[in-house]
């Protein structure tokens, strides 16, 4: 059941989209536009509501079900209030002539790759070595502290990177009780940006052929394609790129009049992707100097200079909250990351990061020209007096490699996309095509784009899914030409190189492969998660039943640097009742058990775990694996007084350790309440003293077996009760004010 509540916000999205749709003119009305439009809601509402329920520690199933339940009410009046206006056999139209338009080969292509992206993302888990190492572990540690302040971070990215895509997983996550919908955020953006490329085309006065073609330039670069089917965030901040120009885009050409409303909306787009990424820094200066460019172009100084304050105000706002929790951790606004931009600014050491991240991209599955790539690039670099290795402008100070490794989505190359990039000026000497309006600013939007992006960051081996945003904004312009060319043989040739390029990492080798033993068909998700790690899966399963049958569910988790999602997604499912955070295992918080990974780095198959580990103060090891120990509590008590704990209608018998919450449903079981009353039952006698968290001015009153035993009053946020009870006998506390004040118990000792 949790499954389905875990798509409300797709499905908030979807009537949204056909709200967009109703809103807009009829003379001016796009799908493409109304997808991207709720690709933008569906970021911001995520934003807001994540940082707005945060600061009341309030991130929970119910209160996030609340929320995207009002958004999805608003959607549906606005659907019901233009219902009128919309006219599906208009539609249909458009759409008949859309297709019948396009090369039936092209579209049958574009569609094929795109639904095979989408099975991916439904067939696989957040596999990528970052996904499991901090995107989605922060998100399972925010669920569970139902806030996403600093938390004892074993990992500095899990609190320091940028939160946007996190926040947009959170509240599927949340609502759904696991990461089962989370590969198809991206899988929407990607396709949200498909809607935004062929947006743009149209505006360059291209053909359907011409937009069929850029949106098979982008599905088959092989880095986008993996990416638009997991649990990063490059194509997310990809969209927030991208929509800026095409704004620019229109009012450049005149088709889109300068309005407040539009820089705005630009505004909330450059916040949005800083929000994303960090790499967001390299891509949107460009973008909005073209932008300043269009509507001065069209004699729009004095409103650009009226919407400066409220656009700096809404380009600054999305990333601020995140950047203050930086500087109150880290010192820094950006917090301990700056180690990825260059330490040498020389137009020398510049230069030798651009010739190494073109390298990087031509890369293929032949040895022999992956070796002849890297002595060619070396000796070009050393005939230009620069230095391959130079530590200054090279990731950790690593020496240059052009490393290929099929089916290792993060350092997948684009050879053929890369080189139709590198000849697109020879598609000026074209004169239809260099006339297209707006297709000059925008070759030197990427242009430089790509020129700043190597001012900033250092090359890395893994440039290619950096360099996301640079291949969306290509699209358009590759598609144009490739579009415009006579011999329709030279396309068809170009998309099979691409095809070919693709293959060797989808078939059989890497870590997502179609077919073969490990096939993503053959395998389930969990065993998915561990298969690069022989036994792992097996090994949590086990650890799992060893925590439930001590009774142990209050967990803290060390991950360091190791792909720990695999591991906390089962604890969240499988361990009763679970309250899991993080920490350091030799500075322990209160816990009942700790785990600690035995494998040293992400992808690193470990040596024997030692049987004799060093033990955590108050702790004793309790189970030792090749991949996890756990160490259990010294104090923790060995019974416990039980209740039988009734609310939202479930119940859960379990044993309850000091201290520990009882509330929120099944899934949050241990948490916050948020909730009119809670109904429990003693299983022993004696005196029960336990403390409730409500709000200043309210009441509560205690009922023992249908009899009122007690009132009181909140002169502060908590209150500390004690009352007599019996074995068997029911207790309900109830609050006078509704809804949900009751908002945490705790068992004293």
């Amino acid at each position: 059941m949790n499954s389905f509540f875990g798509c409300i916000p797709f499905l908030t999205v979807g009537l949204w989209i056909i709200g967009f749709y109703a809103m807009s003119a009829p003379e001016t009305r796009s799908w493409r536009w109304a997808i991207a439009q709720s690709a933008i809601l569906l970021a911001l509402s995520s934003l807001l509501i994540t940082e707005t329920l945060s600061l009341f520690h309030a991130l929970h199933w119910s209160t996030l079900l609340l929320a995207w339940s009002a958004i999805a009410i608003v959607g549906l009046a606005v659907i019901i209030q233009k219902k009128q206006s919309l006219s599906f056999s208009e539609i249909r139209s458009r759409l008949f002539l859309a297709l019948k338009a396009a090369p039936v080969w092209a579209a049958i292509l574009f569609t094929c790759a795109v639904l095979l992206v989408v099975t991916m993302a439904c067939v696989t888990p957040p596999l990528n070595f970052d996904v499991q190492i901090y995107h989605l572990p922060r998100q399972v540690f925010w669920k569970f502290n139902g806030s996403v302040e600093a938390f004892d971070a074993s990992n500095s990215h899990q609190l320091s990177m940028p939160v946007l895509s996190e926040f947009i997983g959170l509240q599927f996550m949340a609502l759904a009780g696991g990461d089962m919908w989370h590969n198809l955020i991206q899988s929407f953006y990607f396709i949200a940006i498909i809607c935004v490329i062929g947006l743009i085309v149209h505006e360059l006065g291209g053909t359907a052929r011409a937009s069929l073609y850029a949106c098979l330039f982008l599905v088959f670069t092989p880095v986008v394609f993996f990416e638009a089917s997991n649990s990063k965030n490059d194509l997310i901040v990809a969209f927030f790129v991208i929509v800026p120009v095409y704004l620019a885009l229109r009012i450049w050409n005149g088709s889109l009049p300068p309005t407040f409303k539009i820089i705005l909306l630009a505004a909330l787009c450059a916040g949005l992707a800083v929000a994303t990424k960090g790499t967001a820094i390299a891509y949107l200066p460009p973008a909005g100097l073209f932008f300043v460019a269009a509507i001065i172009k069209k004699n729009g100084i004095k409103l650009l200079a009226w919407a400066m304050i409220p656009g700096l105000f809404l380009a600054l706002a999305p990333p601020a909250p995140q950047m203050i929790r930086n500087w109150q951790e880290f010192d820094s606004p950006a917090g301990p990351n700056l180690h990825h931009t260059n330490a040498s600014l020389k137009p020398k050491d510049i230069a030798g990061v651009a010739i190494r991240n073109i390298a990087g991209q031509l890369t293929t599955g032949f040895e022999g020209w992956n070796t002849h790539l890297e002595q060619t690039t070396r000796g070009l670099m050393h005939v230009l007096g620069m230095d391959p290795d130079n530590p200054h402008t090279s990731f950790e100070g690593g020496g240059f490699s052009l490393p290929y490794h099929p089916g290792l989505e993060d350092i997948v190359p684009a050879p053929i996309q890369t080189t139709i990039v590198l000849l697109l000026p020879a598609a000026f000497l074209w004169p239809a095509y260099r006339k297209k309006p707006g297709i000059i600013p925008l070759y030197l939007v990427i242009v430089g784009t790509l020129l700043l992006f190597c001012i900033i960051f250092r090359w890395q081996p893994w440039q290619g899914r950096l360099l996301i945003p640079a291949y969306v904004l290509a699209a358009p312009l590759a598609g144009m030409w490739l579009g415009s060319l006579r011999q329709r043989w030279v396309p068809i040739c170009l998309m099979l190189a691409m095809l070919a390029t693709l293959q060797p990492h989808l078939t059989y080798a890497g870590q997502r492969p179609l077919l073969g033993g490990g096939s993503i068909f053959r395998n389930s998700k969990t065993d998915q998660m561990s298969r690069t790690l022989p036994g792992r899966a097996d090994e949590i399963k086990r650890m799992t039943e060893f925590l439930n049958a001590k009774n142990i569910n209050q967990i803290m988790v060390d991950g360091g640097s190791t792909e720990i999602h695999g591991l906390l997604r089962e604890l969240a499912v499988k361990i009763k009742n679970p309250s899991i955070t993080s920490g350091h295992w030799d500075t322990p918080t209160v816990a009942e058990a700790i785990i600690k990974p035995s494998l040293p780095y992400a992808g690193v198959i470990p040596p024997p775990a030692d049987k004799s580990p060093k033990s955590p103060p108050g702790y004793a090891p309790a189970w030792i694996g090749d991949y996890y120990q756990v160490f259990v509590s010294k104090n923790q008590k060995k019974t416990a007084p039980v209740f039988a704990a009734h609310f939202m209608g479930f119940a859960e018998e379990k044993g309850l350790s000091p201290n520990w919450f009882i509330g929120g449903n099944l899934q949050n079981y241990g948490r916050e309440i948020n909730s009119d009353e809670v109904l429990f039952k003693s299983l022993h006698s004696g005196k029960l003293d336990f403390k409730i968290f409500s709000i200043p001015g309210n009441q509560l009153s205690i009922e023992q077996n249908g009899k009122e035993s007690a009132v009181f009053s909140f002169f502060t946020n908590d209150l500390t009760v004690s009352i007599d009870v019996i074995s068997g006998e029911t207790i309900k506390i109830k609050s006078a004010q509704r809804p949900a004040w009751i908002k945490q118990i705790i068992l004293a000792e």
